[in-house]
């Protein structure tokens, strides 16, 4: 079994030693300044400008925060997530960049609130390419939960940090608890869009195998493996496999 183990780990550092990644972090950061620069202060005119709310907006938002204190109300005999999850990913192949995917998720009920920072870091002729994003999924609901199988599906924003420029992003969360939740495997697809420039700066899918290695009434630790994928501005294609761990508050 140990011998097993040993196989798969050099299959995945000759992965990272063997087959180059598809593109650099350079060709994402020239691809995203063709598009021009926003604002990034949710003005109206920029390429990827975020538009402001209205009084329809406040209205839904506040129905729904009421709806999601009833749903609570009405689930108070079963499982209701409320805590919060902290997530830690970083890529191990390929060596040529970096991927780092810290991300923090607040669940009150039917509603969640999910917030990642993405870093791509690379080295090269002793200079360093670094492109990252905000992506907060502001409205998460969760219409699947039970102690086996959770979905989500959100709604969101992304800001670009080189280019200032903010645009949407849509989100599909499946995560499976096997083993009384000793085994988490969870699946994910991103869809990001810029109405403006019309063009998807980015559409990624991403899973990850973890193993409860801590487990107590209010707190549970998750280690294992993670494997990301994503194509940004139509054309450039980008991959990692990596380890993460997920910290859960309950």
């Amino acid at each position: 079994m140990k011998k097993q183990y040993l196989y798969i780990f050099f299959f995945i550092i000759s992965l990272g030693t063997y087959v180059p990644g598809y593109a650099q972090v350079g060709d994402i950061i020239g691809a995203a300044g063709s598009i021009g620069e926003g604002c990034g202060d949710g003005c109206s005119n920029g390429a990827g400008c975020a538009n402001g709310c209205n009084a329809s907006d406040i209205f839904f938002l506040t129905q729904l925060i009421e709806w999601n204190s009833q749903w609570i109300d009405n689930h108070a005999d079963h499982p209701v997530p409320l805590g919060v999850e902290v997530m830690l990913d970083a890529s191990i192949v390929p060596i040529k960049y970096n991927i780092y995917r810290p991300r923090i998720r607040v669940n009150l009920g039917f509603l969640s609130t999910d917030y990642r920072y993405s870093i791509l870091v690379e080295e090269k002729l002793g200079e360093t390419d670094i492109y990252a994003t905000h992506d907060w999924q502001m409205f998460v609901m969760n219409p699947v939960l039970t102690n086996s199988f959770a979905m989500r599906l959100g709604v969101g924003v992304v800001y670009e940090e080189v280019t200032r420029n903010v645009f949407q992003d849509y989100n599909l969360g499946l995560d499976f608890y096997l083993f009384d939740q000793a085994v988490k495997f969870a699946m994910e697809g991103r869809y990001a869009y810029n109405y403006a420039a019309r063009i998807s700066p980015r559409v990624e899918a991403n899973g990850a195998l973890k193993f409860r290695i801590l487990n107590t009434e209010g707190f549970k630790i998750y280690g294992g493996l993670n494997a990301f994928y994503a194509r940004y501005y139509e054309s450039i294609d980008l991959w990692s496999v990596g380890v993460g761990l997920n910290f859960r508050f309950e």
